[in-house]
């Protein structure tokens, strides 16, 4: 089950700019949902003219995102960038089993050797090979599942989307190229590419350099606010001050000591 939320909270931060997911229980991952679902107010509806072209927008979206496109990419990712997050690349593996058990005391399993961390998974659990064999097979048909209940859900959207930025004309010139051989095969290939490790791995290799730029951000961020006064924190606020604001936000006043004690802006904000 660990493999099928891991999994499924890979999908979720695929689909949104940032998350931070509590993976101890289910309650926590429905929790996760919820909020992520609560970061965006229901669209409004389409306009008279964009209902008008929604049913010419939905047989595009058929052949834009075609049945079974989101599974997929799933199985793309599964063998690429997350299935080396969660485990579900390679070989069922002996550290990995010794991370998930003993990682809260930090042991660096590069420092075993591949017959030490044998030995220590089969101490651990001497069904690992089975269980994380069982755990992977589980993992990809229930994430199948999730992608099949997500498709249509999913093209509807796309389709939406279509009715409101494209003319009519303009979605029958698309379709149209949709319908040939070659729109066809791009339909097919785009969510499958989109999860290709070419890609997927180019982008974790740049990830270095892309932090690698976060200080100097930092330094262009702090001289744009330097003419501007410091935020003010627990300290800068009178005994009455910290009264009212304790009472307009609805919090207990050594939470609010606790919540201003670091007012200093920052990119990583």
């Amino acid at each position: 089950m660990a493999g099928f939320k891991a999994a499924l909270t890979a999908v979720i931060l695929a689909l949104t700019p940032a998350a931070a997911l509590a993976q101890d229980s289910d309650a926590g991952l429905a929790g996760f949902g919820e909020a992520m679902a609560g970061l965006f107010a229901p669209p409004p509806p389409l306009t008279a003219e964009e209902q008008a072209r929604l049913p010419l927008a939905m047989a595009l979206a058929d052949k834009v995102v075609p049945a079974g496109s989101l599974g997929s990419m799933m199985d793309g990712m599964m063998g690429g960038m997350f299935g080396a997050i969660i485990g579900t690349d390679g070989e069922p593996s002996a550290r990995d089993v010794i991370s998930r058990r003993v990682g809260v005391f930090s042991v660096d399993t590069d420092a075993i050797t591949d017959q030490q961390a044998t030995r220590i998974a089969d101490l651990l659990d001497p069904a690992w090979r089975e269980r994380e064999t069982r755990s992977r097979e589980f993992t990809e048909q229930a994430m199948g599942r999730v992608m099949q209940a997500v498709e249509p859900v999913v093209r509807q959207a796309i389709a939406e989307l279509y009715a409101i930025h494209f003319s009519e004309a303009q979605l029958a010139d698309i379709d149209a190229f949709f319908a040939t051989p070659s729109g066809a095969a791009y339909a097919r290939q785009s969510y499958q590419m989109a999860s290709d490790p070419r890609l997927a791995g180019t982008m974790m290799r740049m990830m270095p350099e892309a932090m690698g730029q976060m200080g100097s951000i930092q330094a262009e961020l702090d001289a744009a606010m330097a003419d501007l006064p410091r935020q003010r924190n627990y300290a800068d606020l009178t005994p009455n001050q910290r009264k009212l604001l304790a009472q307009w936000l609805g919090v207990a006043a050594e939470d609010l000591e606790y919540a201003l004690m670091d007012a200093t802006p920052s990119f990583a904000e």
